[in-house]
């Protein structure tokens, strides 16, 4: 998407895996009662992941990173506050919250701390919970509040400033790198946060100065749609149907049939016969797709670009085997 302005982007978060990505870190701070292994730059992944996302979009992102999720993703408000709180000190542009909180109880130090953050010219960037449900942080007025939807393009995004949450972003799971350089399919709010974050970074040069007005005013100008009703929002991939052309039964075909029987332990004839059956029925997960990516470069001889993998590869057999032969002709191509 071309360079950009170096900007800094505090995430709060469960880590960053600094053996992937030290050279972005500027500043790592770590506020977490930690019951498993301290050596863990990461508590269990969700903020590599978020991470990734971002620096696909901008690789010139520096991260301050404040760690404050557990093992499960969890942690106390009091922990989110303290977290806020210390960016008040700290040189950063905008601030990423692939996370959500529901207190009332807390509710007036947020809506404080965000304003401070706000009156500082720092970008707040708050997840709704998944199933796009409102949270605290994405609903205040000096934040950008996310949904997410199903997007055609990465980069589209639909952005309409009175709304109470202005903005909604790609959310389709992608393959990104996670905790111990494990790829899985990373998709949610969570993601559209990050993707969002990401967007506005690349802009940032632009927008630095200007009024939190004026780079609303900027986004929404640049956004693919302006308005929209909650309804027109798709979640759930598994509810679109692709219209996909059935698969030769080539080598491919075979050779991909015999990977997914034997990964996902089912008999070889029932793949080969599925005519469109979705791989997810099957027990295809967001973490075991890697394997079954790595085994198919191994066995096809092709090395795939992870970063165009996402969830509508697996829709079916068929689906996966034209997007491996689409991948192989692409390649031949800049032989």
């Amino acid at each position: 998407m071309g360079g950009a302005l170096a900007c800094r982007i505090a995430i709060i978060d469960s880590g960053i895996d600094l053996d992937f990505y030290e050279n972005n870190v500027i500043k790592y701070v770590e506020y977490t009662e930690e019951t498993g292994d301290e050596s863990e730059y990461d508590s269990n992944g969700h903020g590599t992941l978020c991470c990734s996302t971002m620096l696909s979009i901008n690789p010139a992102i520096q991260f301050v990173v404040i760690k404050i999720l557990n093992e499960k993703n969890l942690c106390s408000d009091e922990r989110l506050l303290r977290a806020l709180n210390l960016l008040k000190d700290v040189d950063v542009d905008i601030i990423n919250l692939s996370l959500s909180t529901y207190s009332m109880v807390f509710s007036e130090q947020y809506k404080k701390i965000v304003a401070d953050l706000a009156a500082q010219g720092k970008v707040i960037i708050a997840a709704a919970a998944n199933g796009n449900i409102d949270s605290l942080l994405s609903g205040l007025r000096e934040t950008i509040g996310i949904y997410g939807n199903l997007f055609e393009s990465p980069d589209d995004y639909w952005y309409k400033k009175t709304d109470e949450v202005q903005c909604v972003a790609n959310c389709v799971p992608y393959l990104y790198r996670g905790k111990r350089g494990q790829y899985e399919l990373f998709g949610g709010n969570s993601k559209a946060t990050a993707v969002f974050s990401g967007i506005v970074s690349l802009h940032w040069d632009k927008i630095k100065n200007c009024s939190f007005a004026d780079k609303e005013t900027f986004l929404e100008g640049l956004a693919k749609r302006q308005s929209w009703s909650k309804e027109e929002i798709c979640l759930n991939p598994l509810s679109i149907k692709e219209c996909t052309v059935e698969s030769v039964r080539d080598e491919i075909y075979l050779k991909v049939a015999d990977i997914m029987a034997e990964k996902l332990k089912v008999g070889l004839n029932d793949v080969i016969n599925s005519k469109g059956k979705r791989l997810y029925e099957w027990g295809l997960t967001r973490y075991n797709v890697f394997g079954i990516v790595k085994a198919i470069e191994k066995e096809i001889g092709i090395k795939l670009t992870y970063s165009n993998i996402n969830i509508f590869w697996f829709s079916s057999i068929d689906t996966l085997c034209n997007k491996i032969r689409e991948a192989k002709d692409n390649l031949k191509g800049y032989e």
